[in-house]
């Protein structure tokens, strides 16, 4: 295999299975699920919150009741399919 075919390949692979979840995917969902004023305080893979191939974002802002909170945004980050999940304390 050349080399340029290997690169190209080994670059498709990532770009299929990696997405990129970022802060703005989290509030991007809140919003979504009726948040106002969401802030991401923190974000890390490594959680006991959301799945194994998920990365966590802890938010705070106005939930949909109206009420001051916070909760944690689970993203998928190993595919563009998967999408993100609000998970409640």
């Amino acid at each position: 295999m050349g080399k340029s075919l290997t690169s190209g390949l080994v670059g498709l692979l990532s770009a299929l299975t990696m997405s990129c979840s970022g802060d703005d995917d989290a509030i991007s969902a809140a919003r979504s699920a009726g948040w106002s004023d969401v802030q991401v305080e923190s974000s890390n893979y490594w959680n006991l919150t959301c799945e194994e191939e998920e990365k966590a974002y802890h938010i705070v802002g106005v939930n949909p009741a109206g009420e001051k909170s916070s909760a944690t945004v689970c993203c998928g980050h190993t595919t563009f399919v998967k999408g993100c999940t609000i998970r409640y304390k």
